[in-house]
């Protein structure tokens, strides 16, 4: 069992695309402010490769061969942002509260767009 959970962990791929993290505070750091920040990726795409980086499964004896681990992350429109003394936290409203997983994903969508054209 140790065995396949090394070659498991040595073979990683993560692909994430379209990702909005949003953090908010509301007023529990600050008693005086509210604040929110937020990454926002249009793609993550992480893995494991060869000695020339490219993309390809090894098992445990190519590793040992290589005695090295080489491995690629690449992203995508990828953006931070920092909202101080902000007073449109979404969390603190009673219609965000009560919207479904899909309206919510959806204001996210807007939210993001709006950021772009604001900031490109």
């Amino acid at each position: 069992m140790k065995r396949l959970t090394k070659i498991i962990t040595e073979n990683l791929r993560i692909v994430a695309t379209n990702v909005h993290i949003r953090f908010e505070d509301n007023l529990v750091s600050r008693p005086d402010s509210q604040f929110n920040m937020g990454i926002v990726l249009e793609s993550l795409n992480y893995s494991m490769t060869n000695s020339s980086f490219e993309r390809v499964f090894l098992n445990l004896d190519d590793k040992k061969q290589e005695q090295r681990s080489f491995s690629m992350l690449e992203l995508k429109q990828a953006a931070f942002y920092w909202n101080p003394n902000s007073l449109d936290n979404w969390s603190t409203s009673r219609e965000f509260a009560s919207q479904s997983a899909a309206k919510i994903i959806e204001q996210s969508r807007k939210y993001v767009e709006a950021l772009k054209k604001r900031h490109h």
